[in-house]
């Protein structure tokens, strides 16, 4: 199982049968990331986590350049609509759900959106990023209001036989749901919350993986995402988890 992350929330899964892409994106203008439609083009199965616009926005780029297989929930197909997206099959998800593609199987797991906490929300506002990539702000708030996620994020695990990974789409989890332990890769978002390490090692102990890839620690949708610094993680963590930090487009094989 080849795993490929292109940046924020994307990454591609890949085996010897099948390839499926999760929240694929197009960055924004100013964001050091460069990637294109084009550049997912082999992809033609693409499922999502949630409705928000840094992970469903550059469907309607995407699904113009060739025909896709969309899955999601119902907030994401809504969104999909008001985004005008054509060129795409949508199929509607609901947790409990398993799919088959080739020699891999998905379930999809309710899950839960991190919470942006006061101080982030005013470090975002008042940073001088704002002004600086200031002319992505409208576009971004027209997007957003079409993209809503309704409290329907889910987690996906995704098993080939032998091996699972678990791909949340934020740092949140059901409280009540019983997520699998041990995990071979667990993909965390380390993102959305003034103070990381926290959440992030709650959702740890809960899943308790054997690995952690991170990814939507980038700075993909300025000024509203941010690049985070991960060592205070690498280093809580050291010598009782391996933690994965690949370079945009690197991929890692399990």
């Amino acid at each position: 199982m080849k795993i490929t992350w292109y940046g924020t929330a994307s990454l591609a899964v890949e085996t010897v049968e099948v390839a499926l892409l999760f929240d694929p994106f197009v960055p924004a203008r100013g964001s050091k990331v460069e990637i294109m439609p084009g550049d997912y083009g082999a992809f033609t199965q693409i499922l999502l986590t949630h409705a928000h616009l840094d992970h469903i926005s550059s469907l309607p780029a995407l699904c113009a350049c060739r025909p896709r297989e969309v899955w999601g929930t119902a907030a994401a197909g809504a969104a999909m609509k008001a985004l005008g997206v054509t060129g795409a099959r949508y199929h509607r998800l609901t947790p409990g759900d398993r799919l088959s593609f080739g020699d891999l199987e998905v379930t999809c797991c309710p899950g839960r959106h991190i919470r942006f906490d006061p101080a982030l929300v005013m470090h975002t506002l008042w940073s001088s990023e704002m002004l600086r990539y200031g002319y992505n702000i409208l576009p971004m708030l027209r997007t957003h209001l079409r993209c809503r996620e309704r409290g329907e994020t889910v987690v996906y695990q995704i098993d080939d036989g032998g091996r699972r990974v678990l791909l949340l789409g934020s740092m949140g989890l059901d409280p009540d749901f019983d997520y699998p332990q041990n995990a071979d890769l667990l993909v965390l978002p380390y993102q959305g919350r003034s103070r990381l390490l926290e959440p992030a090692m709650e959702v740890l102990r809960r899943l308790a993986p054997k690995a952690v890839l991170l990814d939507h620690f980038d700075n993909t949708f300025p000024p509203l995402s941010r690049e985070i610094d991960t060592g205070e993680l690498v280093r809580a963590l050291a010598g009782r988890l391996t933690v994965v930090r690949l370079e945009h487009g690197g991929s890692l094989t399990l």
